[in-house]
């Protein structure tokens, strides 16, 4: 099969977003650098002739890649399950999304390998001229859910650059994920390399950064700290980076300004994305927001709005299948903002507000004001069970080495008090040596619910 990756002209993109053929698509993961030729040649024995849907579980890196291209050529419909299902979730979310085919695969040592059973005989007709590709949502609040895009949609979404082509992009989201799926789109439709790491730990992904080269890198802010935490003192392994991008979590201004200091000529990008919605906003101004004129502009694709305190978008060309718009097109994805001095500043998701004491605390504001004080990494802020008040304000926090925790949790409070409504003060600081991440590197958390301590 001769991998091309090209849009219609039908597509109103403009002109075509790429044209790439085997010699093109590079990939390194696991510590194995896989040539074209070699990812082509693991899809040679699969015939997609009787394949009316297929839904893809394989492990993450060199297969994801693989089998999504071969999906792509082989003009079906596709379901991109997340890596870590089980065979017999895979084989019941392939039955329940109407696929007719599972593919599934596994490395060993370089050799790629997959295989392309039949789900059921009957084969589901297109329901539209459209090639579609659905993604599963992260799961981080509650259980994961089916999102479907068409792959035009989502190829208006790739900014397309001559100069990328030699970059080697390093994806620290899981690749069944929207942000990493975006990243490989990036990766491959800019004939750049695309690179996965051995494990997704932060001495792990420096040990590749430093051996690949990688010039570009996608994560959370929360994975983000944690490798600014692991970089052994007076190492500079975050310099040779061009291109940083973080997504998924609240982006505050202190991550951006840890990052500039580590990676002085690397441009910072700070992208809003939903799985429902795509990619709403791209900042690299090296604020965090966003300019309080993208608002109710109306050449601005996407479109956004503030309705009350919710971001509210509306896409050129329609959003995802798991988005709830209105009439008009307009779908929120429950994302809480701010307007202050001509920026717009995310809060956090509505399913995370905390209720203490009737009053309504936002985790996110919280652990911002948290990573202000000298010598914090990270915090997570959650609600705890009070006999009087119903809950009360916890706090786990992750401290640079080194640091005093006594003095650290005294200058903490300090600053809380100062800046922050009694109500939502700490009243419980934890110190821990990590927080609790997903799969793609967000914290963990429990949606409006509350725990004994």
């Amino acid at each position: 099969m001769n991998w091309q990756i090209f849009m219609s002209s039908t597509t109103n993109v403009g002109d075509v977003i790429g044209s790439i053929t085997r010699s093109h698509v590079k990939v390194i993961a696991g510590g194995c650098e896989f040539s074209a030729e070699e990812l082509a040649a693991s899809t040679e024995s699969l015939d997609p002739s009787g394949v009316g849907a297929v839904a893809i579980c394989v492990p993450d890196g060199a297969l994801t890649v693989t089998a999504t291209l071969w999906a792509w050529h082989a003009e079906v419909d596709t379901v991109l399950l997340h890596a870590e299902s089980s065979p017999s979730e895979a084989q019941s979310l392939a039955h329940r999304f109407g696929c007719s085919h599972l593919l599934t695969g596994n490395q060993e040592s370089r050799r790629l390998r997959f295989s392309l059973t039949a789900c059921e005989r009957e084969i589901k007709a297109r329901k539209s001229e459209n090639q579609r590709i659905t993604l599963l949502t992260s799961g981080t609040t509650g259980e994961a859910k089916p999102v479907t895009h068409n792959w035009e949609d989502l190829a208006r979404s790739v900014s397309r650059r001559p100069e990328l082509e030699h970059a080697r992009w390093m994806s620290l989201y899981p690749l069944t994920r929207f942000a990493g799926f975006n990243t490989l789109l990036h990766a491959v439709w800019n004939r750049a390399t695309l690179i996965v790491p051995r494990a997704v730990h932060p001495r792990a992904i420096l040990q590749d950064i430093r051996e690949t080269g990688a010039t570009h890198a996608s994560g959370t802010p929360t994975l983000w700290r944690n490798l600014l935490m692991a970089v052994p003192s007076g190492q500079d392994t975050l310099r040779s980076l061009r291109q940083i991008t973080l997504g998924g979590e609240v982006v505050d201004q202190q991550i951006l300004n840890a990052l500039k200091f580590a990676a002085p000529e690397a441009r910072l990008t700070h992208i809003y994305a939903t799985t429902e919605l795509g990619v709403c906003v791209a900042v690299s101004d090296g604020l965090a927001g966003f300019p309080a004129s993208w608002l109710d502009n109306e050449e601005k694709r996407p479109q956004l709005q503030v309705r009350g305190d919710e971001l509210w978008v509306k896409h050129l060309h329609g959003s995802g299948s798991g988005a709830d718009a209105d009439c008009d097109g307009w779908a929120t994805a429950g994302d809480l903002v701010e307007v202050k001095d001509g920026r717009v500043y995310f809060k956090g998701r509505r399913g995370e507000i905390l209720n203490i004491g009737g009053a309504k605390v936002l985790p996110a504001v919280i652990e911002e004001r948290i990573g202000e004080v000298p010598g914090v990494v990270g915090a997570r802020v959650k609600g705890l069970r009070n006999p009087i008040s119903g809950a009360v304000v916890g706090a786990e926090v992750v401290g640079r080495s080194g640091t005093n925790e006594q003095t650290l949790r005294a200058t903490i409070l300090q600053h809380c008090r100062t800046c922050l409504p009694s109500y939502a003060v700490p009243r419980i600081i934890t110190f821990v040596d990590s927080l609790p991440t997903s799969a793609s590197g967000k914290i963990l958390r429990e949606a409006n619910k509350t725990t004994n301590e």
